[in-house]
């Protein structure tokens, strides 16, 4: 029975999956997407993330975290390496850190403290832009209370084929000894958006 209470048990992952309008860039032009998505977190707990926007090809996300406790808490944008090519950093936002992560993959995340709170809304803007064959220019912007944060700015050479997929979810990562973050709720509201 010991061991059986040592198995972390956290709280089940919610997806949202959102369709996208179809378009065709026309020929010889800038193929651009831009996601767009608003988060209003009404029940947290630590270890907490509310991903506004999830997208692929190619692959990243960002939103919000709680941490480890109510008062460290965090925005995050993630832009996974493809198959052939590492991400590499074009310009970082003022305030913001960017280091390399792996574990579920590997690539470049940036983070940087937002003391949001329950039922304060934070938007997110993500523009993808393939400015020539395979060569992505990702772009994460933030807006809270009224001010405006660059996150940063990536480029990425993907050469998988081009499938935009647009996403948000509430997750509970804690996957510790004896972690019971199924005994926590978490809520969060979206207000999603997209434009080419």
């Amino acid at each position: 029975m010991a061991e059986d209470d040592k198995t972390p048990k956290p709280a089940t992952s919610v997806h949202l999956n959102y369709q996208l309008p179809a378009w065709k860039p026309k020929q010889g032009s800038v193929s651009r997407v831009v996601f767009h998505n608003e988060v209003t977190v009404t029940q947290s707990h630590n270890q907490t993330y509310f991903a506004a926007i999830q997208f692929h090809h190619p692959l990243g996300y960002c939103g919000i975290q709680q941490r480890n406790s109510e008062h460290d808490k965090i925005a995050i944008f993630s832009v996974w390496n493809s198959e052939q090519h590492k991400v590499k950093l074009k310009v970082a936002g003022h305030g913001v850190t960017v280091q390399p992560f792996g574990g579920e993959g590997e690539g470049l995340k940036s983070t940087c403290p937002l003391s949001w709170s329950l039922l304060e809304k934070v938007a997110f803007t993500v523009t993808v832009e393939e400015n020539s064959p395979c060569v992505f220019i990702i772009r994460c912007d933030v807006h809270f209370r009224g001010k405006d944060l660059h996150m940063a700015t990536y480029s990425l050479c993907d050469e998988n084929e081009k499938k935009y997929h647009f996403v948000s979810f509430v997750e509970d990562w804690n996957r510790s000894p004896g972690a019971k973050g199924m005994s926590w709720r978490r809520e969060g509201h979206f207000s999603v958006g997209c434009r080419t």
